[in-house]
């Protein structure tokens, strides 16, 4: 059977007086399809009607299951964030699933919440998370540890042999290098809240890295407006600005540019 004689076959089977349970059955099936012969559309529309049938009252089992479905979806959209609460709220009742398994599940929280997730609940959903210590492997609860307890040294390490098993994965190899980018951001500006200043020196010791490296990339950060510091090149300090918690220009203007870059890699 064909894939056009395999859609055909469901579009018989949806009738408008099917179980909403075997409705959601034929959706997710058609999404799986659309998965593997790499057709948008054809996910996109029966996405939407899954979505419908779970606001009509479709079976707890199904609507956990597709729980799992819209992670994969909002991960290829590149939403990370839905990504990792709909991984997150599956994971304590996930079942057997047609479209990844339970751990890749746990890797694709773990990728995703560490890319989205604040301190906090990068604590509560993976740091403390027996789900994720469970299954996880040692390159990834290495990640969370060292951002988590602040092994600055460890960190970039860390990252760099995180991403490197990630290279062949079908759903993340088209975001690693924003993960990396996104990760540097992100524990460059966990350890400059500590301070007002710091030098240099002090920290790309703290980083185990060259002052030049650590220059050029703060340089590219906050020419980005992604870090609210600025390098005086006169005493090789870094100096945290005052109005972090004011520039929503800032901060509106990184959204746009963000969704415009996941764009160009998904597209």
């Amino acid at each position: 059977m064909n894939v056009e004689e395999a859609l055909e076959l469901l579009r018989m089977l949806t009738r408008d007086e099917s179980s909403l349970s075997l409705l959601m059955d034929i959706y997710l099936c058609k999404i799986r399809i659309g998965m593997l012969i790499k057709n948008k559309k054809l996910i996109e529309e029966n996405f939407e009607a899954a979505i419908d049938v779970c606001e009509r009252g479709c079976d707890w089992d199904r609507r956990n299951k597709f729980k799992i479905y819209q992670a994969i979806y909002y991960l290829h959209k590149g939403d990370f964030k839905k990504t990792a609460d709909f991984f997150s709220d599956s994971l304590p009742s996930f079942e057997k699933n047609e479209v990844v398994s339970y751990k890749d599940a746990v890797e694709y929280l773990i990728f995703s919440g560490m890319f989205a997730y604040d301190r906090n609940d990068i604590n509560k959903k993976l740091y403390t998370s027996p789900e994720v210590l469970e299954i996880c492997n040692v390159e990834s609860i290495n990640l969370i540890t060292n951002f988590y307890e602040c092994n600055y040294y460890d960190f970039l390490p860390s990252l760099y042999i995180y991403i490197k098993k990630l290279e062949d994965d079908l759903y993340l190899k088209c975001f690693l290098n924003l993960f990396c980018k996104e990760m540097k951001i992100k524990i460059y500006k966990q350890l400059l809240k500590s301070y007002q200043m710091l030098s240099l020196k002090n920290m790309a010791n703290v980083f185990g890295i060259s002052e030049d490296y650590l220059e050029d990339d703060l340089g590219n950060f906050i020419s980005k407006k992604r870090l609210n510091c600025k390098i005086d090149k006169v005493s090789n300090i870094v100096v945290l600005n005052d109005d972090e918690n004011n520039d929503m220009n800032n901060f509106v203007e990184f959204g746009e540019n963000l969704v415009r870059e996941i764009s160009k890699k998904i597209n």
